[in-house]
């Protein structure tokens, strides 16, 4: 039989450490999978022993075959196609190796979705601590760049236009800000969405009986998930809602990319990407170097974003279990991992590797004429003129520096109305646009400070 050709990008030797990571990767592989299965059965046999539902002998022969045995994808393959799980032929080959006297202890009072479903909650689990750690260093990283630059000035933009100065660590403090919220809700998700199931086929625990919470309650601490009250068979909100969390936080990566996106430019040059030589190349033009973090991040993040209608569908299901709904998730969770891991891991690049030019945000500043420093100017000047006299003047000035090919500085200076009335000092002050920068110091320290309370707790 010839090996199967990968079908997607996920999967292309070529692209498949630019769309994921080979950390998540191998969690959800066919090989993670399994070998969560394994776990679940042996937690579950240990559990049903502490509580005298299977022989102790048998729990921990379970556990010996099964901590040794590989489940092989291609031998379990023609079974799962007539079943529709694969459940039931790696149940029967843990039979097997378990020997015929001990195998009807394996899987006692279970169902397919108990072990299927606690296997996805550990693979969430590992998938989870890969983002909040490659998270965890992103938000360094912000916090390094933030703290850098919080004395960068640079032109502060409104619908695409200058509007007034800021600080480039005061842009990226709303970055590391949405970054930091996006860990905080992993971590409260993570709380609700790693949960054991166990019940049976509709959820009541009928064969293990009064034992039965007791057994779940041990398989979660075996395992180390949390419990849920009533089964979350047709109950997905944890499942979702941590896939949101997914979502969400790449929108923050994916807000990352396109400012940066729109300040490498050419036109604009005030940041570069890092990275080796060769980084970026162009096919057809030498000169470039093409921000490639920044199109993955962007590209990654709305890839997750185009899966989020997929998130709702499977929140409505009926009666005690719904394969049809439950299918249709079963590709959505491994995706929102492995496209994340890829966006964070780029993100990471991006940032660690940001080279910020100093020189072109102040060159920019004076694009227009100085006219970024119009609001400064009419400010300083309504305690002499009166505020909207001041602005009169300002815009008059701006619309002259404009058409004129001047400096808004030297309009505003031969103004009539404020001959002898503004000092030169105070005109000479008003052109440093480090003196209109507001509290973007102060408040980029205050979202850096945040950033470490939740990286502590």
């Amino acid at each position: 039989m010839p090996l199967r050709s990968p079908a997607s990008p996920l999967e292309y030797e070529m692209y498949s450490d630019l769309m994921s990571t080979p950390e998540m990767r191998e969690v959800f592989s066919e090989r993670g999978t399994l070998e969560q299965w394994l776990k679940a059965w042996v937690a579950m046999a240990e559990a049903q022993a502490e509580h005298g539902i299977v022989p102790k002998e048998a729990a921990a022969k379970i556990g010996e075959v099964a901590r040794s045995l590989t489940l092989v994808p291609s031998e379990l393959a023609g079974d799962t196609r007539k079943v529709g799980r694969g459940i039931a032929p790696a149940l029967r080959r843990l039979g097997s190796a378990v020997g015929k006297d001990l195998a009807n202890y394996v899987h006692v009072g279970s169902t397919t979705q108990d072990i299927m479903d606690t296997g996805l909650s550990l693979q969430m689990k590992q998938g989870l601590d890969l983002l909040e750690k490659d998270t965890r260093s992103l938000m360094e990283k912000l916090i390094q760049l933030a703290r850098a630059h919080k004395s960068t000035v640079m032109a502060g933009r409104t619908n695409g236009m200058q509007a007034a100065p800021i600080t480039f660590g005061f842009k990226v403090s709303g970055w590391l800000s949405e970054v930091a919220r996006g860990y905080d809700r992993l971590k409260l998700a993570r709380s609700r969405a790693l949960m054991v199931q166990l019940g049976g086929p509709v959820g009541t625990f009928d064969v293990m009986g009064t034992k039965g919470l007791a057994v779940r309650q041990s398989m979660a601490r075996n395992l180390g998930l949390g419990v849920q009250s009533v089964g979350w068979y047709t109950s997905r909100d944890g499942v979702a809602e941590l896939l949101f969390a997914i979502g969400l936080l790449t929108s923050a990566l994916g807000h990352i990319a396109i400012e940066t996106g729109l300040l490498v430019r050419t036109e604009i040059d005030e940041v570069r990407e890092g990275g080796e030589a060769g980084r970026g190349a162009s096919s057809a033009m030498p000169q470039k170097a093409n921000p490639r973090s920044t199109e993955y991040v962007e590209g990654l993040s709305r890839a997750i974003q185009s899966k989020a209608a997929g998130l709702y569908t499977i929140l409505w299901q009926s009666n005690e279990r719904n394969g049809g709904v439950w299918i249709a998730e079963w590709p959505l969770v491994p995706e929102h991992f492995l496209l994340a891991s890829s966006a964070l891991r780029h993100a990471n690049e991006l940032v660690g590797g940001l080279a910020v030019n100093r020189q072109q945000m102040l060159k920019n500043l004076n694009l227009d004429g100085g006219a970024i420093l119009s609001e400064a100017f009419a400010g300083a000047l309504s305690a002499a003129l009166g505020r909207t006299a001041a602005y009169d003047v300002v815009k008059a000035a701006s619309q002259r520096a404009r058409a004129g090919g001047t400096m808004l500085a030297e309009e505003i200076a031969s103004a009539p109305e404020i001959a002898g009335r503004v000092s030169k000092t105070e005109l000479e002050r008003l052109l440093d646009p480090r003196q209109h920068i507001g509290l973007a110091g102060e408040l980029t320290e205050l979202a850096c400070a945040d950033a470490e309370r939740s990286l502590k707790s």
